[in-house]
């Protein structure tokens, strides 16, 4: 029995690991969005840190507003993180394919460029699941929690991306 609930206490957290995985990495695109232009700007994406901001909800408890609404907000506010997470996991999934499409057509051989892709998606999925356990723990009530930079290997990518254009094309 004690045997059992080892198994099973490790084999949960694997799979919720790869559901998870799967959820960021997997995304479903049409196949003109495929063919579409990289957008190359991820302003979008800098208030996201803002959402889980502790500072709000304080306001609102010092405002008199009842905790069930506040609760709701908080809800309300991670389900809008997690739909932001996914996109920026579907925008750095459709760089990371046209880079990797680049490599595979390159008339020279860069390893050092395949290698600092793979360092990035790398960096970017565990952030990507720090960013998931940040969401837990909120949803637990912890609010005071460091901020996650999910930017910084779209960024790094980007400038790797910007090599390739032609002299003239401006990203």
């Amino acid at each position: 029995m004690i045997i059992i609930a080892c198994a099973l206490g490790m084999l949960i957290p694997g799979i919720a690991l790869i559901l998870l995985l799967r959820m960021f990495y997997v995304t479903r695109q049409s196949r003109a969005e495929l063919h579409e232009p990289a957008r190359l700007t991820w302003r979008d994406y800098r208030p996201l840190h803002r959402l889980l901001d502790p500072a709000d909800f304080e306001f609102l408890r010092r405002r008199g507003i009842p905790e069930p609404r506040i609760q709701k907000l908080r809800a309300e506010r991670r389900r809008i993180y997690r739909l932001c997470l996914r996109s920026l996991a579907q925008d750095f999934n459709q760089v990371q394919r046209t880079l990797n499409l680049i490599l595979i057509h390159s008339d020279e051989d860069r390893p050092d460029l395949a290698a600092e892709l793979n360092r990035q998606r790398v960096t970017f999925y565990r952030n990507l699941m720090a960013a998931e356990f940040r969401l837990f723990l909120h949803r637990c009530g912890l609010e005071e929690m460091p901020a996650i930079d999910l930017l910084k290997p779209l960024e790094v990518l980007q400038a790797q991306l910007q090599t390739f254009a032609p002299a003239g094309a401006a990203a």
